[in-house]
């Protein structure tokens, strides 16, 4: 016997696209998916660090739920074989940079992949990256030692955490071919625009944003309609 349940839901929460991603995230046999809940990121990382080793997983990967992604984002990461590895991903507020890193300026200050010029697809050797989609190979983990793998210094604790690795020599990759999405609030606003109407967005967190104009497109035009009253 088979059937469908089916699921309307909102796309008014991010969590509405990140789960229904998740949903069909192609994993190979054996995995399974934990779900951590609550504000404190360190320690949630943490814990599936722990968790990991404490299981028979040879892997973690860690991805966020304001991130939309394909469904063979894992399987084609694990293609590589590679101990630490991420997928393309850029920051949520303007003026979105990448969030893989190639360069260590100091302590505070890492320099983002230059994406122009780059091929859609290869691996680049970076020196940092956030754990949007990052997928870790638990020999890492053991050479890294917990249990604070990651926690909060001058830099994010996910850029700490790749210090750590680069120091044990493990090398970090980006997969350019696998591009991940940042979930983020927009807001359309109708407005005029060099004497047209048209669509201003507004993309991005509140005091980082940026405003993008589109037309306004119509399937089939009504009639002109009169001004009734100026």
């Amino acid at each position: 016997m088979s059937g469908i349940v089916g699921v309307i839901a909102n796309d008014s929460a991010r969590y509405t696209l990140f789960w229904t991603c998740l949903d069909k995230l192609e994993m190979p046999p054996g995995w399974r998916k934990e779900t951590l809940i609550g504000g404190d990121w360190c320690g949630a990382r943490n814990a599936l660090c722990q968790m990991t080793l404490d299981s028979s997983a040879e892997w973690l990967f860690f991805m966020d739920d304001d991130h939309a992604f394909a469904p063979n984002v894992l399987n084609q990461l694990l293609s590589h074989d590679k101990k630490v590895i991420v997928p393309v991903c850029t920051t949520r507020s303007a003026p979105f940079p990448p969030v893989a890193f190639t360069e260590r300026v100091d302590d505070s200050r890492y320099l983002p992949i230059y994406l122009p010029g780059q091929s859609d697809s290869g691996l680049v050797e970076i020196v940092a990256a956030g754990t949007a989609g990052m997928l870790i190979h638990r020999s890492v983990l053991i050479a890294v030692g917990g249990p604070r793998w990651f926690e909060y210094d001058a830099a994010s604790e996910d850029l700490l955490f790749c210090n750590k690795a680069k120091a044990e020599g493990f090398d970090i990759h980006v997969d350019l071919s696998v591009k991940i999405g940042h979930i983020t609030h927009a807001v359309m606003w109708p407005t005029v625009h060099e004497g047209e109407w048209a669509v201003g967005a507004t993309i991005g967190s509140y005091g980082a944003a940026t405003n993008v104009i589109l037309p306004i497109e119509y399937g089939e035009p009504s009639t002109a309609s009169e001004k009734v009253e100026a």
